[in-house]
């Protein structure tokens, strides 16, 4: 087997969907978890087929130029965005819940990975905890629960800490 930091895109997936190597190779060799190496896939444009057993070129973001591309160029990027501070504030008004919002941040994920992408992505937050409890709307709810059991408070805390950032009172 060739070093993984060295294959491009397309010798990465065709490697793990023939079964040469794993997503958990991919992952040790880049000090990533298996979760974030899935998602950096999917962020490609390639879904999981599990009837059979490979990925597919099938996902929306596809475009066929990053297949000749480092793989270790899609990583470095991602760690790159990921270490940028936002700059986007986001003021609502409204006692509404806004379907739209939630639409736009699920098409920015791909472009502006920030510490509540990383939480999505996979990457453990480890803090001084104080439990509450609080009622939330279903379609918050939902976003919430999709997430790793474990990582759920990270979330949260993550979207207040920026959005209290942003109001300036932290």
């Amino acid at each position: 087997m060739t070093n993984i930091k060295s294959m491009n895109v397309s010798t990465v997936i065709s490697s793990v969907s023939s079964g040469q190597i794993k997503v958990d190779e991919i992952a040790l060799a880049y000090g990533k978890s298996n979760r974030t190496i899935q998602k950096y896939i999917k962020s490609l444009g390639y879904v999981w087929d599990a009837k059979e057993g490979k990925y597919l070129a099938a996902g929306d973001s596809y475009e066929i130029v990053n297949d000749s591309k480092l793989f270790t160029e899609i990583v470095e990027s991602y760690s790159t965005v990921a270490n940028k501070q936002p700059t986007k504030t986001v003021t609502n008004n409204s006692n509404k819940p806004n379907n739209s919002t939630v639409d736009s941040t699920k098409t920015n994920i791909r472009s502006n990975i920030d510490s509540i992408d990383a939480i999505l992505f996979g990457k453990s937050i480890e803090s001084q905890r104080v439990q509450r409890a609080y009622y939330l709307d279903k379609d918050i709810a939902t976003i919430i629960d999709g997430v790793d059991g474990k990582q759920k408070s990270n979330l949260v805390n993550e979207c207040l800490r920026k959005v209290f950032e942003q109001k300036g009172l932290l």
